[in-house]
């Protein structure tokens, strides 16, 4: 008779949905998820994070960068702060903080001793240098010491005159000059030679500035000691100072 009874039950389904254990289903918010990962929201009571920490370490007083990162530092109770703003303060930070931007910088701070630099990975122009027009090759040059810049619209730069080396000149800027790519290191070891063989400068006038074009030598060394055999250096005048160019 309960045999009986058990398969009744069973065939109307009452025991069968007795004897199921509730399943709880989690609630679908799919459709509210943000489309993008929420930023995070640093408050006083959780601990430091560690780019603010490295922050806190690099941090100086003399450093042009301090302002920003300390404005960032601020931030953090108060407000969100996202990953772009902490990518910005660590570019920002890796500038180098003796090499100003020329924009950015007076004629006093370009001529005044003190403001004397050593940036040679400071890339300030990339273009095509010639003789008379000729012999094109694929140039990058680097800001060595002082305050230059060329401008954007100048892409090529060509030496249309020779000089004797400006021993007697004072440079506003020292440029590093060197082939673009492996490419163009052949043509770029002619003008080395030509004008080592020379024993002359060549000269681009620029306007109101102009640049003697020295090739590696002694008179190189003695204004750049590290310069290397395949490279030249862009010695920056007030044009009004040239002379003797042939």
């Amino acid at each position: 008779m309960i045999v009986i009874i058990i398969k009744m039950s069973y065939r109307f389904g009452w025991l069968r949905e007795r004897s199921r254990s509730p399943i709880r289903r989690p609630q679908n918010h799919s459709n509210n998820l943000p489309a993008t990962f929420p930023t995070q929201k640093f408050h006083n009571d959780l601990p430091e994070s560690k780019l603010f920490k490295e922050i806190r370490s690099t941090e100086s007083k003399d450093s042009p960068f301090q302002a920003p990162c300390k404005q960032l530092l601020e931030m953090r109770n108060h407000q969100e702060v996202n990953l772009p703003a902490k990518q910005l303060c660590y570019e920002e930070w890796r500038i180098p903080t003796a090499c100003p931007s020329p924009s950015q910088s007076t004629d006093t701070a370009c001529h005044s001793p003190s403001q004397s630099l050593d940036c040679e990975d400071n890339l300030i122009w990339s273009g095509f240098l010639s003789r008379s027009k000729k012999y094109k090759v694929g140039v990058d040059a680097n800001l060595l010491k002082g305050c230059f810049e060329l401008p954007s619209s100048v892409y090529h730069l060509d030496i249309p005159f020779r000089s004797p080396f400006p021993v007697n000149k004072k440079p506003i800027a020292l440029l590093r000059l060197e082939s673009s790519n492996n490419t163009q290191d052949d043509l770029f070891k002619t003008y080395i030679e030509y004008f080592s063989n020379k024993h002359r400068a060549g000269y681009a006038p620029l306007g109101k500035q102009g640049i003697y074009i020295i090739p590696y030598g002694n008179f190189a060394k003695s204004l750049y000691p590290n310069i290397e055999q395949n490279q030249m250096l862009g010695f920056v005048v007030d044009a009004s100072t040239m002379e003797d160019v042939e």
